[in-house]
């Protein structure tokens, strides 16, 4: 007995996707913290590692997180003693995970790489705190 098996071959073409702008949308304080609301058009990625403000040399990844239909929000608790200290101007960044800066690259350039999990939300306007 012959068997015949056909086989069909099915490629797929991937195509980077462009990562979500991210932008400071709300400061504000409430007692000792600071809360700095940062938000997206799409959905903030939601899995086993955790999200980090970095505002200067300062990490900040105490936060709260909500995806809707229109899009995602996250809340950072900065300790007003700690908001205090930062300086007006300051670029703030955001990414998923810890952030090791290969040798060579700022930041600020690996936040313009696609398959780098971070990016840039603006600079720190103290003016938005309320």
């Amino acid at each position: 007995m012959l068997l015949s098996v056909a086989a069909t071959v099915v490629t797929f073409t991937a195509h980077a996707q462009e990562k979500a702008l991210a932008k400071i949308s709300a400061i504000r304080q409430k007692g000792d913290m600071v809360t700095v609301a940062v938000t997206s058009a799409k959905e903030f990625y939601m899995g086993n590692n955790k999200h980090i403000l970095h505002i200067g040399n300062h990490h900040f990844d105490l936060y709260d997180q909500e995806n809707t239909e229109s899009g995602g929000l996250l809340r950072f608790y900065v300790p007003a003693t700690d908001f205090k200290q930062l300086a007006t101007g300051t670029p703030v960044y955001l990414s998923y995970g810890e952030l090791a800066v290969e040798e060579g690259l700022s930041i600020e350039d690996m936040c313009k790489q696609n398959f780098c999990p971070c990016w840039s939300v603006g600079k720190l306007n103290k003016n938005m705190l309320k």
